[in-house]
C-alpha cells in the first residue's frame, strides 16, 4: 500500500518571511507535495522491486529570503504476510568474465549466470541471443549455463531472463562481443587483474583441476605451470603435461589439452605459460642456445595458442654470473652472456608477437628487494634483467612468500605473512631504490604494472600465508592511502596508488582445495574487491551514496560516520582529497573539477576505517 510521508515546516523568525517551497526528494525522484498550514505532505506507491532495500527521503525546505534548511531521512522497506508483494529474481553473470572475446577461429563460448529467489524457487532460466530463445542448463549451486556459438565476428545482444515459482520474472542484458584476433591473436589483459597458477601435475591435497574447470571463477588471468628444459639441459624448452589426463584410446592426446586450454580463452580468459619453476632450469650461455631456446618457445606458444609467457626463473637459473655488474644498462650487460641472452631472448618473443603479446615475471624476493642491502651472488641477480625489459614487461609479481626478512626503504626489517611486509615490499617496486653499492637505481615501475604476489593459503606455500582479510588492509593502505591497526610501515614513494593492478596466488588449484582455507576463498575475496561492479566494497553496497550537482560532490551513508573522501579519475589519478572529523554521515567536497562531465571513483574511508569505493557520474 501508499506510503505518507509529512513533513512539519516553520520558520524560525516572524518578520515576515514566508515558504515558498518544500521537496520531496526519494532516491532521486521528486514526489508530488501538498500542504496544509505547516504541514507538508507526500505519497509514494512502491513497487515490488523497491521493497528489503534501502532508501533515502531527503526534505528541502526554501523560504523567500533565499534560505533553505534540508533534513535525511534513511529506511529499509520490508513486507511480511500473505499480501506481500513478489520478490523478482536476481541474475548475476558469471561468465565470461570478459564481454570481448578473441578468437582465431569461430568457437563455443561457455554462458554461465547465477539465479536466485529470495522468497521462492527458479522455475526457469531462459537466455536469448540476436532473437533466438533458448533454456539454459541447470547446474549446482544456483548457476544455470548455455554454450553459445558465434556465427560471424560481431556483437550479439544477450538477455538473460528468470521466471520465479509464480512468474516473477527479472531481465540481465549483455552484449557479447567476437572480435578477430586476425594480426594480434591475443586475449589482452583485463585492467584488475587476479591471476592463478594451474598446476599439470597430480596433487593429492590441490588436485588436478581442467582449464574448463576454471571457467566462471574468479581468476581472470591463468599461467600454465610449467615449461622445464629437457634433461634440464637450460635452453631446449619442454611443455609438462599431464598426460594421464588428456587420453584418447590409451594415448595422451595433444589436441585434448589444447581444447581444454581454449575452452577457458573462449570465456575471455587469457592464457599464459609460465618458465621455470622448481624444476625449470634454464641457463643460456651462448647466442645458440638462446636461439633454440626462442625457437622452442616460439613452437609452445603457437601450438597451444598461449596468450604469453611468465618468467618464473629459481634457483640457478638466477645465477647470471653478473655479481660485478655495476652498469645496468643494455651496453653495460653485454660483458655477461647469460645475462644478456636471457633479456635478449624474451625482447625476440615481444617484437616477434606484438605488444598484445603478455610478458609477466615472478621472481623471489632474493632476487628484486634484496638487492637493495646486497647485490651479491644471486642477491638482487634479476635487477638487471627488469631494468632492460621494463618496456616489454606488462606485469611484476614478485613472490611475497617462502622468504626471509627483508629490509624495506626506511631500512627496517620486515617478516613475511604480515600486512607491513606486503606494503613495504611493494612500496620498493613503486618508489625505486638504490641497488646496494653499485652506485645504479632501479626505477620504479609504474602501479599498472605491479601485482601483490601471495599463496592462496597455508599449505600452498613454506611461508607467507596471508589471510584475504588481511590482504585487503595492506592493499587499502597502499591503494588509498588507508590505516590498519598494527601498522609500522610507511609509504615513502608518496602514494596512494589506486592503479595497482591486481594480485597473484600459487595457486588456482590450492584455492579450490576445500582443506586449504576455504574453496576459492583468496580468489572471491580479492576478485571482489578488485573487479566488484558497480561498487567495491566489505560492506552493504547500499550503504553510501554519492551525486554531484555543478561543483559540488555529496556523499552519503546510511550509518557509517565519513572520515574521508578521495576523488579520483579513470586513469587513477587523485583530484581531491578531504578529511572530515568522522561525525557526520553525510558530507560535501567542493571542486571545480565536478564541472567535467566524466565518471569519477569515490573512495570513502568511515570511522571504522572501512573502505568503500563507489562510482559518481
Amino acid at each position: 500500500s501508499a506510503v505518507d510521508f509529512v513533513a512539519n515546516v516553520g520558520l524560525s523568525a516572524n518578520d515576515g518571511t514566508t515558504i515558498t517551497a518544500v521537496v520531496f526528494n526519494l532516491d532521486g525522484q521528486n514526489l508530488s507535495v501538498s500542504n496544509s498550514s505547516s504541514t507538508y505532505n507526500a505519497s509514494w506507491t512502491p513497487t515490488a522491486n523497491q521493497f528489503s532495500g534501502n532508501h533515502v527521503l531527503k526534505v528541502t525546505a526554501t523560504a523567500s529570503n533565499g534560505t533553505t534548511d534540508e533534513k535525511t531521512y534513511n529506511f529499509t522497506l520490508t513486507c511480511s504476510g500473505s499480501n506481500c508483494p513478489n520478490q523478482l529474481p536476481v541474475i548475476t553473470w558469471n561468465a565470461p568474465t570478459s564481454t570481448i572475446i578473441y578468437q582465431s577461429s569461430l568457437q563455443t563460448v561457455p554462458i554461465s549466470v547465477s539465479a536466485t529467489d529470495t522468497d521462492g524457487t527458479i522455475a526457469n532460466v531462459t537466455i536469448t541471443v540476436n532473437g533466438s530463445t533458448h533454456n539454459m542448463t541447470a547446474g549446482a549451486n544456483n548457476t544455470f549455463t548455455y554454450n553459445f556459438l558465434p556465427t560471424a565476428y560481431q556483437a550479439y545482444p544477450i538477455v538473460i531472463k528468470a521466471t520465479d515459482n509464480v512468474s516473477g520474472q527479472k531481465s540481465l542484458d549483455k552484449t557479447i562481443t567476437i572480435a578477430t584476433i586476425s594480426n594480434n591473436r591475443f586475449i589482452p589483459l583485463p585492467d584488475k587483474v587476479v591471476l592463478g597458477y594451474a598446476h599439470s601435475w597430480e596433487n593429492a591435497e590441490a588436485t588436478f583441476l581442467y582449464f574448463n574447470q576454471m571457467v566462471g571463477t574468479k581468476f581472470n588471468v591463468v599461467a600454465y605451470a610449467f615449461i622445464e628444459t629437457v634433461n634440464r639441459d637450460g635452453y631446449t624448452p619442454v611443455l609438462t603435461t599431464n598426460d594421464n589426463r588428456y587420453v584418447t584410446n590409451g594415448v595422451f592426446d595433444r589436441q585434448l589439452l589444447k581444447n581444454d586450454i581454449q575452452a577457458l580463452r573462449n570465456s575471455g580468459v587469457p592464457v599464459i605459460v609460465s618458465i621455470g619453476g622448481q624444476n625449470g632450469h634454464v641457463v643460456l650461455e651462448n647466442v645458440a642456445q638462446k636461439n633454440t631456446f626462442v625457437t622452442g618457445l616460439k613452437a609452445i606458444i603457437d601450438e597451444f595458442q598461449f596468450d604469453g609467457v611468465d618468467i618464473d626463473f629459481e634457483g640457478g637459473s638466477m645465477d647470471f654470473g653478473a655479481a660485478g655488474l655495476t652498469d645496468f644498462s643494455y651496453a653495460g650487460i653485454s660483458a655477461y652472456p647469460r645475462l644478456k641472452n636471457v633479456v635478449d631472448a624474451f625482447k625476440e618473443l615481444k617484437q616477434h608477437y606484438g605488444p598484445g603479446f603478455i610478458l609477466t615475471a615472478a621472481p623471489e624476493t632474493f632476487y628484486v628487494q634484496v638487492g637493495y642491502q646486497s647485490y651479491a651472488g644471486t642477491a638482487g641477480s634479476f635487477l638487471p634483467v627488469l631494468h632492460n625489459l621494463r618496456n616489454e614487461l606488462d606485469l611484476l609479481m614478485v613472490q611475497l612468500y617462502n622468504s626471509g626478512p627483508v629490509g624495506g626503504l626506511d631500512n627496517q626489517n620486515y617478516f613475511s605473512a604480515t600486512p607491513n611486509f606486503v606494503t613495504s615490499m611493494t612500496d620498493m617496486l613503486l618508489k625505486g631504490f638504490n641497488v646496494s653499492t653499485t652506485g645504479f637505481h632501479f626505477d620504479a615501475l609504474p602501479p599498472s604494472k605491479v601485482v601483490v604476489a601471495l599463496p592462496a593459503c597455508q599449505r600452498a606455500a613454506g611461508t607467507g600465508y596471508l589471510a584475504p582479510s588481511e590482504v585487503v588492509k595492506a592493499l587499502d593502505y597502499l591503494r588509498f592511502g588507508t590505516n590498519f591497526s598494527g601498522r609500522t610501515y610507511t609509504m615513502q614513494s608518496g602514494g596512494p596508488y589506486p592503479g595497482l593492478r591486481g594480485v597473484m596466488t600459487w595457486s588456482v588449484n590450492w584455492d579450490a582445495a576445500a582443506s586449504c582455507a576455504s574453496s576459492y576463498g583468496f580468489s572471491n575475496t580479492l576478485g571482489n574487491y578488485f573487479n566488484g561492479s558497480p561498487i567495491t566494497s566489505r560492506i552493504n553496497t547500499n550503504d553510501v551514496k554519492g551525486f554531484i550537482v555543478e561543483n559540488k560532490l555529496t556523499v552519503k551513508t546510511k550509518e557509517s560516520l565519513i572520515k574521508q573522501v578521495s576523488v579520483y579519475n579513470l586513469l587513477g589519478q587523485l583530484i581531491t582529497q578531504q578529511s572530515f572529523m568522522g561525525d557526520k554521515n553525510e558530507v560535501a567536497v567542493f571542486d571545480d573539477y565536478f564541472n567535467t562531465k566524466q565518471i569519477f571513483i569515490v573512495k570513502v574511508v568511515d570511522k571504522e576505517e572501512i573502505v568503500t569505493e563507489i562510482k559518481v557520474y
